[in-house]
Protein backbone atom coordinates (compact mmCIF):
# COMPACT_ATOMS: atom_id res chain seq x y z
CA UNK A 1 0.00 0.00 0.00
CA UNK A 2 1.14 3.57 -0.68
CA UNK A 3 1.11 6.14 2.10
CA UNK A 4 1.10 9.70 0.89
CA UNK A 5 2.35 13.00 2.20
CA UNK A 6 -0.21 15.55 1.03
CA UNK A 7 0.57 19.25 0.65
CA UNK A 8 -1.88 21.98 -0.41
CA UNK A 9 -4.90 19.71 -0.08
CA UNK A 10 -4.88 17.91 -3.44
CA UNK A 11 -5.47 14.27 -2.58
CA UNK A 12 -6.60 13.28 -6.09
CA UNK A 13 -3.32 14.57 -7.53
CA UNK A 14 -1.34 12.55 -5.02
CA UNK A 15 -3.27 9.39 -5.81
CA UNK A 16 -2.73 9.93 -9.52
CA UNK A 17 1.02 10.34 -9.03
CA UNK A 18 1.20 7.35 -6.69
CA UNK A 19 -0.46 5.10 -9.27
CA UNK A 20 2.67 5.21 -11.42
CA UNK A 21 4.98 4.02 -8.63
CA UNK A 22 3.18 1.00 -7.19
CA UNK A 23 5.92 -1.35 -8.42
CA UNK A 24 8.59 0.14 -6.17
CA UNK A 25 9.92 -2.09 -3.36
CA UNK A 26 8.54 -2.01 0.17
CA UNK A 27 10.41 0.49 2.35
CA UNK A 28 11.44 2.67 -0.58
CA UNK A 29 10.70 6.39 -0.40
CA UNK A 30 10.08 8.81 -3.23
CA UNK A 31 9.80 12.60 -3.26
CA UNK A 32 7.92 14.16 -6.15
CA UNK A 33 7.22 17.77 -7.07
CA UNK A 34 4.36 17.97 -9.53
CA UNK A 35 2.40 21.04 -10.59
CA UNK A 36 3.50 23.02 -7.55
CA UNK A 37 2.50 20.31 -5.08
CA UNK A 38 5.01 18.44 -2.94
CA UNK A 39 4.38 14.74 -2.48
CA UNK A 40 6.23 12.24 -0.33
CA UNK A 41 5.58 8.54 -0.83
CA UNK A 42 6.50 5.65 1.37
CA UNK A 43 6.00 2.09 0.14
CA UNK A 44 4.63 -0.16 2.88
CA UNK A 45 2.97 -3.52 3.17
CA UNK A 46 -0.81 -3.11 3.57
CA UNK A 47 -1.20 -6.24 5.66
CA UNK A 48 1.56 -5.26 8.08
CA UNK A 49 -0.16 -1.97 8.85
CA UNK A 50 -3.67 -3.40 9.06
CA UNK A 51 -2.69 -5.73 11.90
CA UNK A 52 -1.56 -2.86 14.16
CA UNK A 53 -3.80 -0.19 15.67
CA UNK A 54 -3.50 3.36 14.36
CA UNK A 55 -3.57 5.80 17.29
CA UNK A 56 -4.62 9.32 16.43
CA UNK A 57 -4.09 12.58 18.30
CA UNK A 58 -6.98 15.05 18.36
CA UNK A 59 -5.84 18.67 18.83
CA UNK A 60 -3.94 19.96 15.82
CA UNK A 61 -4.11 16.58 14.11
CA UNK A 62 -7.64 15.30 13.61
CA UNK A 63 -8.96 18.84 14.08
CA UNK A 64 -7.32 22.13 13.11
CA UNK A 65 -7.85 23.66 16.53
CA UNK A 66 -7.21 23.10 20.24
CA UNK A 67 -10.15 22.00 22.39
CA UNK A 68 -8.67 23.47 25.58
CA UNK A 69 -8.55 26.93 23.98
CA UNK A 70 -11.97 26.39 22.39
CA UNK A 71 -13.46 25.54 25.78
CA UNK A 72 -11.70 28.49 27.48
CA UNK A 73 -13.33 30.96 25.11
CA UNK A 74 -16.63 29.11 25.46
CA UNK A 75 -16.29 29.68 29.21
CA UNK A 76 -15.51 33.37 28.62
CA UNK A 77 -18.65 33.70 26.47
CA UNK A 78 -20.86 31.88 28.94
CA UNK A 79 -19.51 33.18 32.25
CA UNK A 80 -16.95 36.00 31.88
CA UNK A 81 -16.21 36.17 35.62
CA UNK A 82 -15.29 32.47 35.70
CA UNK A 83 -12.18 33.26 33.70
CA UNK A 84 -10.60 34.66 36.88
CA UNK A 85 -10.76 31.16 38.38
CA UNK A 86 -8.64 29.67 35.59
CA UNK A 87 -5.22 30.50 37.14
CA UNK A 88 -6.27 28.86 40.41
CA UNK A 89 -7.50 25.75 38.58
CA UNK A 90 -4.25 25.61 36.60
CA UNK A 91 -2.23 25.65 39.82
CA UNK A 92 -3.74 22.23 40.55
CA UNK A 93 -2.64 20.88 37.17
CA UNK A 94 -3.88 20.80 33.59
CA UNK A 95 -6.10 17.78 34.21
CA UNK A 96 -7.94 19.63 36.99
CA UNK A 97 -8.28 22.71 34.76
CA UNK A 98 -9.83 20.65 31.97
CA UNK A 99 -12.17 18.91 34.42
CA UNK A 100 -13.47 22.22 35.77
CA UNK A 101 -14.00 23.68 32.31
CA UNK A 102 -15.75 20.60 30.94
CA UNK A 103 -18.24 20.78 33.81
CA UNK A 104 -19.24 24.28 32.76
CA UNK A 105 -19.23 24.38 28.95
CA UNK A 106 -20.46 22.47 25.94
CA UNK A 107 -18.60 22.12 22.63
CA UNK A 108 -20.46 21.37 19.40
CA UNK A 109 -18.10 18.78 17.88
CA UNK A 110 -20.10 18.59 14.65
CA UNK A 111 -18.83 22.00 13.49
CA UNK A 112 -15.17 21.70 14.50
CA UNK A 113 -12.63 22.26 11.67
CA UNK A 114 -11.62 18.67 10.87
CA UNK A 115 -8.61 17.95 8.68
CA UNK A 116 -10.43 16.78 5.54
CA UNK A 117 -7.68 14.77 3.80
CA UNK A 118 -6.50 13.08 6.95
CA UNK A 119 -10.07 12.23 7.94
CA UNK A 120 -10.67 10.65 4.52
CA UNK A 121 -7.48 8.64 5.06
CA UNK A 122 -8.82 7.37 8.40
CA UNK A 123 -12.19 6.45 6.90
CA UNK A 124 -10.38 4.43 4.24
CA UNK A 125 -8.37 2.54 6.86
CA UNK A 126 -11.49 1.88 8.89
CA UNK A 127 -13.22 0.51 5.80
CA UNK A 128 -10.27 -1.88 5.41
CA UNK A 129 -10.86 -3.19 8.92
CA UNK A 130 -8.03 -1.47 10.78
CA UNK A 131 -8.42 -0.62 14.47
CA UNK A 132 -8.42 3.14 15.06
CA UNK A 133 -7.80 4.60 18.50
CA UNK A 134 -8.37 8.23 19.50
CA UNK A 135 -5.57 9.10 21.94
CA UNK A 136 -5.67 12.69 23.14
CA UNK A 137 -4.80 15.03 25.99
CA UNK A 138 -8.23 16.62 25.66
CA UNK A 139 -10.82 15.74 28.27
CA UNK A 140 -12.51 12.37 27.91
CA UNK A 141 -15.98 13.87 27.53
CA UNK A 142 -15.00 15.96 24.52
CA UNK A 143 -12.99 13.08 23.01
CA UNK A 144 -15.91 10.66 23.33
CA UNK A 145 -18.22 13.18 21.67
CA UNK A 146 -15.82 13.48 18.71
CA UNK A 147 -15.50 9.68 18.47
CA UNK A 148 -19.30 9.25 18.58
CA UNK A 149 -19.74 11.90 15.88
CA UNK A 150 -17.24 10.31 13.48
CA UNK A 151 -18.05 6.68 14.27
CA UNK A 152 -14.67 5.26 13.21
CA UNK A 153 -12.81 4.85 16.51
CA UNK A 154 -13.00 1.57 18.40
CA UNK A 155 -11.65 3.06 21.62
CA UNK A 156 -10.87 6.43 23.20
CA UNK A 157 -7.97 7.30 25.49
CA UNK A 158 -8.07 10.79 26.98
CA UNK A 159 -7.51 12.96 30.04
CA UNK A 160 -9.60 11.87 33.03
CA UNK A 161 -9.36 11.19 36.74
CA UNK A 162 -6.72 13.83 37.37
CA UNK A 163 -4.30 12.41 34.79
CA UNK A 164 -3.40 14.54 31.78
CA UNK A 165 -2.80 12.12 28.90
CA UNK A 166 0.04 13.96 27.18
CA UNK A 167 3.70 13.46 26.23
CA UNK A 168 5.38 10.53 28.00
CA UNK A 169 2.20 9.60 29.87
CA UNK A 170 0.44 9.01 26.56
CA UNK A 171 3.44 7.08 25.23
CA UNK A 172 3.50 4.88 28.35
CA UNK A 173 -0.24 4.24 28.08
CA UNK A 174 -0.10 3.17 24.42
CA UNK A 175 3.02 1.05 24.93
CA UNK A 176 1.37 -0.68 27.88
CA UNK A 177 -1.78 -1.45 25.85
CA UNK A 178 -0.23 -2.40 22.51
CA UNK A 179 3.45 -3.04 23.29
CA UNK A 180 6.60 -1.22 22.27
CA UNK A 181 6.40 -0.60 18.53
CA UNK A 182 2.99 -2.24 18.49
CA UNK A 183 1.10 0.71 17.06
CA UNK A 184 1.36 3.57 14.56
CA UNK A 185 0.77 7.09 15.79
CA UNK A 186 -0.47 10.25 14.08
CA UNK A 187 0.39 13.59 15.67
CA UNK A 188 1.66 17.08 14.93
CA UNK A 189 3.69 18.65 17.75
CA UNK A 190 6.77 18.35 19.93
CA UNK A 191 4.58 16.90 22.68
CA UNK A 192 4.11 13.86 20.42
CA UNK A 193 7.83 13.06 20.23
CA UNK A 194 7.54 11.01 23.44
CA UNK A 195 4.81 8.96 21.75
CA UNK A 196 6.40 8.52 18.33
CA UNK A 197 9.54 7.04 19.90
CA UNK A 198 7.37 4.22 21.33
CA UNK A 199 5.53 3.65 18.02
CA UNK A 200 6.44 1.47 15.06
CA UNK A 201 5.92 4.29 12.57
CA UNK A 202 4.80 7.91 12.48
CA UNK A 203 2.20 9.91 10.60
CA UNK A 204 2.62 13.69 10.64
CA UNK A 205 -0.37 15.99 10.22
CA UNK A 206 0.32 19.72 9.81
CA UNK A 207 3.62 19.27 11.66
CA UNK A 208 5.09 22.21 13.54
CA UNK A 209 8.34 23.63 12.10
CA UNK A 210 11.39 21.43 12.65
CA UNK A 211 9.46 18.44 13.96
CA UNK A 212 9.78 16.31 10.82
CA UNK A 213 13.56 16.11 11.10
CA UNK A 214 13.39 15.14 14.79
CA UNK A 215 10.79 12.44 14.18
CA UNK A 216 12.72 10.95 11.27
CA UNK A 217 15.74 10.45 13.55
CA UNK A 218 13.81 8.15 15.87
CA UNK A 219 10.83 6.67 13.97
CA UNK A 220 10.06 5.91 10.31
CA UNK A 221 7.58 8.38 8.81
CA UNK A 222 5.02 6.71 6.55
CA UNK A 223 2.75 9.69 5.77
CA UNK A 224 2.61 13.45 6.00
CA UNK A 225 -0.55 15.51 5.56
CA UNK A 226 -0.29 19.29 5.27
CA UNK A 227 -3.27 21.42 4.27
CA UNK A 228 -2.06 24.73 5.68
CA UNK A 229 -2.06 27.93 3.65
CA UNK A 230 0.86 30.32 3.63
CA UNK A 231 1.10 32.03 7.00
CA UNK A 232 1.52 35.51 5.50
CA UNK A 233 -1.72 35.22 3.53
CA UNK A 234 -3.61 33.87 6.57
CA UNK A 235 -2.50 36.66 8.91
CA UNK A 236 -2.90 39.33 6.25
CA UNK A 237 -6.55 38.37 5.82
CA UNK A 238 -6.99 38.46 9.60
CA UNK A 239 -6.13 42.19 9.71
CA UNK A 240 -9.76 43.19 8.93
CA UNK A 241 -8.53 45.52 6.17
CA UNK A 242 -12.04 46.73 5.13
CA UNK A 243 -12.31 48.29 8.59
CA UNK A 244 -8.86 49.88 8.19
CA UNK A 245 -10.14 51.60 5.05
CA UNK A 246 -12.99 53.12 7.05
CA UNK A 247 -10.39 54.50 9.45
CA UNK A 248 -9.16 56.81 6.69
CA UNK A 249 -11.86 59.17 7.94
CA UNK A 250 -9.37 60.22 10.61
CA UNK A 251 -7.51 62.24 7.94
CA UNK A 252 -10.53 64.46 7.11
CA UNK A 253 -9.71 67.17 9.71
CA UNK A 254 -6.42 67.78 7.85
CA UNK A 255 -8.44 69.72 5.28
CA UNK A 256 -8.97 72.44 7.89
CA UNK A 257 -5.28 72.75 8.78
CA UNK A 258 -3.12 75.56 7.29
CA UNK A 259 -0.86 74.38 4.48
CA UNK A 260 2.41 75.06 6.35
CA UNK A 261 1.38 72.72 9.19
CA UNK A 262 0.20 69.87 7.00
CA UNK A 263 3.42 67.80 7.07
CA UNK A 264 3.74 67.54 10.86
CA UNK A 265 0.01 66.95 11.26
CA UNK A 266 0.12 64.30 8.52
CA UNK A 267 2.74 62.36 10.53
CA UNK A 268 0.59 62.58 13.66
CA UNK A 269 -2.48 61.49 11.73
CA UNK A 270 -0.49 58.61 10.25
CA UNK A 271 0.37 57.36 13.75
CA UNK A 272 -3.27 57.82 14.76
CA UNK A 273 -4.38 55.81 11.72
CA UNK A 274 -1.96 53.03 12.69
CA UNK A 275 -3.24 52.93 16.27
CA UNK A 276 -6.86 52.88 15.05
CA UNK A 277 -6.03 50.00 12.73
CA UNK A 278 -4.34 47.97 15.45
CA UNK A 279 -7.31 48.54 17.78
CA UNK A 280 -9.66 47.53 14.97
CA UNK A 281 -7.80 44.27 14.32
CA UNK A 282 -7.64 43.51 18.05
CA UNK A 283 -11.40 44.03 18.44
CA UNK A 284 -12.11 42.00 15.29
CA UNK A 285 -10.01 39.06 16.48
CA UNK A 286 -11.55 39.14 19.97
CA UNK A 287 -15.01 39.12 18.42
CA UNK A 288 -14.09 36.13 16.25
CA UNK A 289 -12.67 34.27 19.25
CA UNK A 290 -15.86 34.85 21.22
CA UNK A 291 -18.11 33.80 18.34
CA UNK A 292 -16.33 30.74 16.95
CA UNK A 293 -19.38 28.41 17.06
CA UNK A 294 -21.64 31.00 15.41
CA UNK A 295 -19.05 31.79 12.72
CA UNK A 296 -18.67 28.10 11.84
CA UNK A 297 -22.39 27.85 11.17
CA UNK A 298 -22.35 30.84 8.80
CA UNK A 299 -21.80 30.14 5.07
CA UNK A 300 -19.06 32.76 4.69
CA UNK A 301 -17.62 33.36 8.15
CA UNK A 302 -16.78 29.66 8.53
CA UNK A 303 -13.89 30.23 6.11
CA UNK A 304 -12.34 32.98 8.25
CA UNK A 305 -8.90 32.28 9.69
CA UNK A 306 -9.94 31.39 13.24
CA UNK A 307 -13.19 29.61 12.41
CA UNK A 308 -11.52 27.42 9.76
CA UNK A 309 -8.52 26.70 11.95
CA UNK A 310 -5.98 28.19 9.52
CA UNK A 311 -4.95 30.57 12.30
CA UNK A 312 -4.19 29.09 15.69
CA UNK A 313 -6.55 30.15 18.48
CA UNK A 314 -3.48 30.59 20.66
CA UNK A 315 -1.97 33.00 18.13
CA UNK A 316 -5.23 34.92 17.95
CA UNK A 317 -5.47 35.08 21.75
CA UNK A 318 -1.91 36.45 21.93
CA UNK A 319 -2.45 39.00 19.17
CA UNK A 320 -5.51 40.58 20.83
CA UNK A 321 -3.72 42.04 23.90
CA UNK A 322 -0.46 42.60 21.99
CA UNK A 323 -2.10 44.80 19.34
CA UNK A 324 -4.14 46.54 22.04
CA UNK A 325 -0.97 47.35 24.00
CA UNK A 326 0.93 48.69 20.98
CA UNK A 327 -2.02 50.88 19.94
CA UNK A 328 -2.39 52.17 23.51
CA UNK A 329 1.27 53.23 23.65
CA UNK A 330 1.02 55.06 20.32
CA UNK A 331 -2.20 56.78 21.39
CA UNK A 332 -0.73 57.88 24.73
CA UNK A 333 2.27 59.41 22.98
CA UNK A 334 -0.07 61.42 20.76
CA UNK A 335 -2.51 62.68 23.39
CA UNK A 336 -4.21 61.53 26.58
CA UNK A 337 -7.55 62.78 25.18
CA UNK A 338 -6.97 60.79 22.03
CA UNK A 339 -6.32 57.67 24.11
CA UNK A 340 -9.68 58.08 25.86
CA UNK A 341 -11.43 58.41 22.49
CA UNK A 342 -9.56 55.38 21.16
CA UNK A 343 -10.58 53.19 24.11
CA UNK A 344 -14.18 54.29 23.56
CA UNK A 345 -13.81 53.36 19.89
CA UNK A 346 -12.51 49.90 20.87
CA UNK A 347 -15.58 49.21 22.99
CA UNK A 348 -17.93 50.42 20.25
CA UNK A 349 -16.03 48.48 17.55
CA UNK A 350 -16.23 45.28 19.59
CA UNK A 351 -19.96 45.80 20.03
CA UNK A 352 -20.28 46.44 16.29
CA UNK A 353 -18.46 43.24 15.35
CA UNK A 354 -20.57 41.25 17.81
CA UNK A 355 -23.82 42.66 16.39
CA UNK A 356 -22.73 42.74 12.75
CA UNK A 357 -24.48 39.50 11.75
CA UNK A 358 -27.87 40.73 12.92
CA UNK A 359 -28.05 43.52 10.31
CA UNK A 360 -30.43 45.54 12.47
CA UNK A 361 -30.96 49.27 12.79
CA UNK A 362 -28.66 49.20 15.82
CA UNK A 363 -25.77 48.16 13.56
CA UNK A 364 -26.43 51.02 11.17
CA UNK A 365 -26.54 53.53 14.03
CA UNK A 366 -23.39 52.05 15.55
CA UNK A 367 -21.57 52.30 12.22
CA UNK A 368 -22.53 55.98 12.02
CA UNK A 369 -21.27 56.59 15.55
CA UNK A 370 -17.96 54.86 14.71
CA UNK A 371 -17.43 57.19 11.74
CA UNK A 372 -18.12 60.17 14.00
CA UNK A 373 -15.60 58.88 16.55
CA UNK A 374 -12.95 58.55 13.85
CA UNK A 375 -13.44 62.15 12.75
CA UNK A 376 -13.46 63.45 16.33
CA UNK A 377 -10.22 61.56 16.98
CA UNK A 378 -8.72 63.22 13.90
CA UNK A 379 -9.57 66.67 15.25
CA UNK A 380 -7.99 65.84 18.60
CA UNK A 381 -4.78 64.55 17.01
CA UNK A 382 -4.22 67.65 14.85
CA UNK A 383 -5.03 69.91 17.81
CA UNK A 384 -7.65 71.92 15.96
CA UNK A 385 -10.87 73.24 17.47
CA UNK A 386 -13.74 70.92 16.70
CA UNK A 387 -16.40 72.74 14.67
CA UNK A 388 -19.99 72.69 15.92
CA UNK A 389 -22.56 72.29 13.22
Amino acid sequence: MIFLAVHAGNESLVRAVAHHFTDRPVGDRLSVVFGGYSVELAMCDHADNKDLPLCVDLDGTLINTDLLMESLFALLRQSPLSIFLVPFWLLRGKAYLKEQIVRRVQIDVTILPYHAEFLAYLFEWRANGRQLVLATASHLRFAEQVAAHLGIFESVLATEGGKNLSRSRKGDCLARLYGEGGFDYAGNSRADLAVWIRARSAILVNPVPGIQRKVRRQTPIIAIFDDRNRLFAVYFRALCLPEWIKNLAIFLPLLAIPQDENLSMLIRDGLAFLSFGLFTTSACLLSDLLQLPNDRREPYKRFSALAAGTMSIIHGAVMVPMLFAIATIIAFLLSAKYLVVLVGYYILALAYFMLLKQQTMRDILLETVLYAVRIIAGWIVVGAQFPLW
